[in-house]
């Protein structure tokens, strides 16, 4: 099944006389919650998956040391995606606005937006505050 949240990721180089054009949709959620330095391995890694290259190999250092370039972007992966470029640091922020609006979404509240926004304005404090609400 294809996601909703994802974004094509490509990487071309040559190794032993042959030219390698290798690319993989990468499942946006699959990036949240990680530190940021281990974003791109993550991407590597499924660009070897997907092209059925050995991670033990030197295709696989040649394919680490290529640059990545991102197209396709579809979902909240989207806002984080400009001039062919992934900015890492957005991930987590735009996953965090897309499931709020979701929620408002779900609950039939009219400007999922404004919702949104200040159910993030009521998530920040609540971080802040380090406490717990039950209802």
């Amino acid at each position: 099944m294809k996601s909703q949240n994802q974004i094509t990721a490509s990487v071309s180089f040559d190794y032993k006389a042959k030219s390698y054009q290798l690319s993989a949709n990468i499942d946006a959620h699959i990036l949240v919650n990680i530190y940021e330095e281990q974003v791109l391995d993550i991407i590597y890694l499924q660009i070897a998956k997907d092209n059925n290259i050995d991670t033990y190999s030197y295709e696989f250092e040649i394919l680490q040391s290529s640059e990545i370039t991102f197209s396709n972007a579809v979902g909240f992966i989207k806002e984080c995606f400009k001039d062919d470029r992934l900015d890492i640091s957005a991930i987590n922020k735009a996953y965090v606005a897309n499931q709020l609006k979701e929620i408002a979404v779900k609950y039939g509240l009219k400007d999922s937006n404004e919702i949104a926004d200040a159910l993030k304005d009521a998530y920040e404090i609540g971080k802040k505050c380090k406490i717990s609400l039950t209802v």
